[in-house]
């Protein structure tokens, strides 16, 4: 028979774990005082900080029958949302538990005083319904949930050592025991004894229900509206400028990516990035008896997953640049499958996935083969792509349209341009850096014949003087050499190799340099910014654009 299926007359069998705690700790204890009795033997996977312990599981899962020691967790008006499941993977509460220091004395307590003076002491331990649809459990005493000194009492248990709850009548508050495995005797363990419909169907009445927050804790409210978002335009457009108010308007309001924010994970991707890098890799931990364990060193997902999944109230960010650079359906993989979101941005779709359930869930090798692996809520991922890039691995439509695409234009408010520095193109030919690109850009497509991602956006070059700032704040911009410099060492590259070059497979005739004085990209480079090097065409947009803005310029001056 399994532990979870040895059910036992209550009365009896706290006569028993009664009479055994007294032995161990010369505590009295009184059935009229209890509803509930339950044991557990505990095991490797169970443990925290042990020598020996191959797990980082950071609960104590219980199963079976004996989730009915937590009989309020199984109300069916927190637990039926809209029809599914899916609060269920987030309705942690936090119980009352008393420690009483003559167990400690008898399990050779560390040197850890929580007592100070007192004979026994509370905490808050964390009781979690988790994997609803596939053989519920109950996640008890989570270490990032629980009170400091749950996890105190939990240091002091080895393997086999037995965890003793007794539950007080009606009351969410229990009575914590710990029993060496040496000292059981003929005690019958992995039990559980309960009175008469105090069960999961029939919990505590609802209208005298005594919630965490009046013992002095608080529920966490999960948060909904994960989504996949990628920002994608030309390169310099700002797109993960854009991310930075993506966040803070979606539950970060005070991000900024200077800093860095606990709940914010970022990862460039590169044609060599793959699914290890993603998920984590399996390396050789500890060498014991000659015996070489392994542990998953996590990649950012699975940091990213396990932040969210223990910090339900709490939105949680993946962002992934340069998606398009590197091979998205072999760094995905099986995760693929989770990206299909509800309408709560949770998982409509699990996998299982053993190493994820371990480290994440903290679902112990036994069973984590088993556990369904999702998304939860409030964990949004964020892409971005240069659309140039596109040539370099292709995203399949599949995996497009799993995400939400917002585009981000070339298209800038003149009015409100910081980046707008001064630039000399030839000898007494300056030009602002808003009609230069904006020029270039119109003619890529419309003069050269050059798809759009083949255009620059207004940030491809940043002229901020190493953040420096007026008395206004606004970014003061290097001087027009300067500018003129970056121009020639940033861009030309650029327009030589993946405009010029490209142009001379269209049909078109027209020019972006001028074939009489340009025969080298040595010639350009050297002449740029003392000599005209772009064709007349292109001279002749710049003329029509900077004619244009200026009018513009002058008609809202004399509007205001």
């Amino acid at each position: 028979m399994s532990s979870s299926d040895k059910v036992r007359d209550f009365e009896e069998y706290f006569q028993q774990v009664a009479a055994k705690v007294k032995e161990i700790s010369g505590l009295n204890l009184s059935s009229d005082k209890y509803d509930a009795v339950f044991t557990k033997s505990l095991r490797t996977t169970n443990l925290l900080n042990k020598q020996g312990s191959t797990s980082k599981q950071s609960h104590i899962a219980i199963t079976g029958k004996s989730r009915d020691i937590f009989p309020y967790i199984d109300i069916a008006s927190y637990t039926d949302v809209d029809g599914d499941n899916a609060f269920k993977s987030f309705y942690v509460l936090k119980v009352k538990m008393t420690f009483y220091l003559s167990n400690f004395k008898y399990a050779k307590a560390p040197s850890v005083d929580i007592f100070a003076g007192k004979s026994s002491v509370d905490a808050g331990v964390s009781v979690k319904l988790s994997r609803p649809n596939n053989g519920p459990q109950i996640e008890l005493g989570n270490t990032t949930q629980s009170d400091e000194n749950s996890r105190v009492f939990r240091e002091l248990f080895d393997e086999g050592d037995v965890l003793v709850l007794l539950k007080r009548k009606e009351q969410l508050h229990y009575d914590a025991f710990i029993l060496r495995k040496d000292d059981v005797g003929d005690l019958p363990i992995d039990c559980i004894g309960m009175l008469k419909g105090k069960t999961v169907t029939t919990p505590v009445d609802e209208d005298s229900f005594e919630f965490p927050s009046q013992v002095g804790q608080d529920i966490p409210k999960a948060v909904t509206g994960g989504k996949n978002v990628i920002f994608y335009g030309a390169p310099g457009t700002g797109k993960s400028y854009g991310i930075k108010y993506f966040i803070r308007e979606n539950g970060l309001p005070d991000y900024d990516p200077k800093v860095g924010n606990p709940l914010v994970f970022r990862v460039t991707l590169h044609p060599e990035y793959d699914y290890s890098d993603l998920v984590g890799q399996l390396r050789p931990s500890v060498k014991e008896n000659d015996r070489v364990t392994y542990e998953l060193a996590p990649g950012v997902f699975t940091s990213a997953l396990k932040k969210a999944v223990e910090n339900p109230d709490k939105h949680v960010f993946l962002i992934m640049e340069e998606m398009s650079r590197s091979n998205v359906a072999a760094v995905f993989g099986d995760l693929f499958q989770l990206l299909d979101r509800d309408s709560t941005g949770r998982s409509q779709y699990s996998i299982n996935n053993e190493l994820l359930a371990n480290k994440v869930f903290g679902i112990g090798p036994d069973q984590a083969n088993d556990f369904p692996v999702f998304l939860p809520s409030n964990l949004t991922i964020i892409g971005t792509v240069n659309t140039n890039d596109q040539n370099v691995f292709v995203m399949d439509t599949a995996f497009k349209r799993r995400f939400l695409w917002k585009y981000v234009s070339t298209n800038i408010d003149l009015a409100h341009f910081t980046n707008n520095a001064k630039i000399e193109i030839a000898t007494d030919y300056s030009i602002d850096w808003a009609v230069f690109y904006q020029s270039l850009n119109h003619f890529i497509v419309a003069d050269l014949g050059l798809a759009e991602d083949k255009q620059i956006g207004p940030y491809f070059i940043n002229f901020q003087d190493e953040g420096k700032v007026d008395e206004n704040g606004q970014p003061i911009l290097v001087d027009k050499k300067q500018a003129t410099e970056l121009v020639r060492d940033k861009l030309l590259q650029y327009l030589w190799e993946d405009v010029a070059k490209v142009a001379q497979n269209t049909f078109v005739d027209k020019k972006i340099f001028d074939d009489q004085k340009i025969s080298c990209f040595a010639d350009l480079y050297d002449k740029f910014g003392h000599e005209q090097v772009f064709s007349k065409e292109f001279v002749d947009e710049l003329g029509i654009k900077a004619a244009k803005v200026k009018k513009e310029a002058d008609f809202e001056h004399a509007e205001n």
